[in-house]
């Protein structure tokens, strides 16, 4: 057989490559139709937003936006539990089909017709949050308290959890590399706590399907969560925006003839080597502003948007540590109004419940009252209860003075479920501690009476110990601590040291030594009746 081989190789040689060629070129035509029909079909399938996957949970008794793409023209009909939606694909593609409200239940099948069909399995109905912010808001099961207890009993089929990775754009994206997942010890192992005991808990409340987006990033400040548009809409943000702007501008103009990009850069080796020094075996690329965490608008393109508008229930919200260790506790009240107004306005369902983690107390308490950028930062927080649907949960009595990130979480998403049942849910519970309402001047005393609201059976304080955390000052604005006592529903407060009071301050102060409670022992806000500069009023 060999020799025949050789022999038709010599005396038809141009036959045999054209053979060959002719085998080579049928192959070719026919990988491509494969690869063309392949292609053809991948088109002709339609895709459905990232956020939608098996075991996701569908926001309950709301219209549910369903959106993805397919060919242009495409119609697209979209089935779960016996709803219907139709849509079709606009010039560019994209689609969004709106079903109609469903009751809480489940496991359903969630079926997406086109040319081809897309379906998605175990996916229930029932109630939605969005979980954000930055590292207290991250940090997860694995390192916070109690975890012992609650990490082995975390099966439960019905709480299901999506994290969204750490990205940013300059721009926003609809993809985001995430998946819905039923709880079980090993999926809430890295899960935000917060969020799992929030969640946790209204499961027990409400006994229906839970799910909980958790897009958060520690280290990040408000203004990497605020869209682009609603940042250049105030002179105040545009300021911070501008600044970026004008550092990645230096930074992208720099680079074009910088030694990092071109390789060759002088280096005055005799003069390093006589005095003892050195130099580097390459030079190192200077930090791109793209890659802060403080990039504005950042991890809202990249973290936020690909979410919006998946029906939810509402927002917790877990941050200010950066802004405030960067002094801007004053400018941030302006923020975070901001970002609840754009947020609400993305999802564009009406002004859905937003609730808001007022930082913890950190840090050594203070010898003697002063001001504080902390506690200016808690200060606005709480001025988001001037927007309608926000709750405040105060974490003065679990944070950690040697710690930042204190490990109680457990109380946390507690005390953020008493806030959402009440502002979510419409139940009659006490959901905060005492708040300040009012104060009255009683000159012939040298005392001020301080009224409260939130104070459930009577007001109270940590273990029955005398009443701590007051301060109050004269017109000269010198705080001194105070002596307080609890009369009935509100508190009488002197010093011998301030025989005509002005002002009264509670809790004001990083790691503040306070204790007032209701019968309930939830903490106190903190509060003051001034309304004096303090020291970030200046910085933006």
């Amino acid at each position: 057989m060999p020799g025949l081989v050789l022999a038709v190789h010599d005396v038809f040689p141009e036959a045999l490559m054209l053979l060959v060629g002719l085998l080579y070129l049928i192959a070719t035509v026919a990988v491509f139709a494969l690869t063309s029909l392949a292609t053809r079909r991948a088109w002709a399938r339609p895709t459905v937003a990232d956020v939608f996957t098996d075991h996701m949970v569908l926001q309950r008794d709301v219209d549910l936006p369903v959106w993805g793409t397919g060919d242009p023209g495409e119609s697209i009909t979209v089935e779960v539990a016996g709803a219907t939606a139709d849509a079709r694909a606009d010039a560019d593609g994209a689609w969004r089909a709106t079903l109609p409200p469903l009751s809480a239940g489940g496991p359903h099948e969630m079926v997406v017709r086109g040319a081809e069909s897309v379906a998605f399995a175990d996916v229930m109905v029932g109630e939605v949050w969005i979980a954000s912010g930055q590292s207290n808001m991250e940090w997860p099961m694995s390192a916070s308290l109690h975890v012992a207890e609650y990490l082995p009993a975390a099966t439960d089929a019905d709480l299901r959890l999506f994290t969204c990775p750490h990205v940013m754009f300059d721009e926003p994206v609809d993809r985001v590399d995430g998946s819905w997942t039923p709880c079980t010890p090993q999926a809430a192992h890295g899960f935000s706590a917060a969020a799992y005991h929030f969640g946790r808990h209204l499961r027990q409340e409400l006994g229906v399907p839970v799910g909980l987006i958790n897009a958060s990033w520690g280290g990040s400040w408000i203004e990497a969560w605020i869209s682009r548009p609603t940042l250049e809409s105030d002179d105040a943000f545009a300021e911070g925006l501008a600044r970026y702007e004008n550092a990645l501008r230096a930074y992208e103009a720099g680079m074009a003839d910088m030694a990092w990009r071109t390789h060759e850069y002088r280096v005055g080796m005799r003069s390093a080597m006589q005095g003892g020094g050195e130099f580097p075996a390459e030079p190192t690329p200077p930090g791109d502003p793209r890659e802060q965490a403080n990039r504005p608008a950042g991890m809202y393109n990249g973290m936020v948007a690909p979410v919006i508008p998946y029906a939810i229930r509402g927002a917790l919200w877990y941050q200010g540590e950066s802004n405030a260790i960067s002094s801007l506790s004053y400018a941030y009240r302006g923020l975070l109004h901001a970002l609840i107004q754009d947020w609400r306005e993305a999802w564009d369902m009406g002004p859905f419940p937003f609730l808001v983690v007022q930082l913890p107390d950190w840090l050594m308490p203070p010898e003697e009252p002063e001001d504080d950028m902390w506690a200016e930062i808690r200060e606005s927080q709480a001025a988001a209860l001037e927007l309608e649907n926000t709750g405040l949960t105060v974490t003065l009595d679990i944070g950690d003075a040697d710690d930042i990130h204190p490990p109680n979480k457990r109380d946390v998403g507690a005390r953020l479920a008493l806030n959402a049942l009440r502002i979510a849910y419409g139940q009659d519970v006490l959901d905060s501690g005492p708040t300040y309402a009012g104060m009255q001047d009683e000159a012939e005393e040298a005392a001020v009476r301080i009224s409260f609201d939130n104070v459930g059976a009577g007001l109270t304080t940590v273990g029955g110990k005398a009443l701590a955390g007051f301060a109050i000052a004269g017109s000269d604005r010198k705080f001194r601590w105070a002596q307080a006592e609890i009369d009935g529903d509100t508190v009488v407060v002197r010093s011998d040291l301030v025989r005509h009071p002005a002002a009264v301050r509670y809790a004001w102060a990083s790691n503040p030594l306070c204790n007032l409670t209701n019968d309930s022992g939830l903490p106190a806000a903190p509060f003051r009746t001034d309304d004096w500069p303090g020291i970030t009023d200046d910085n933006q």
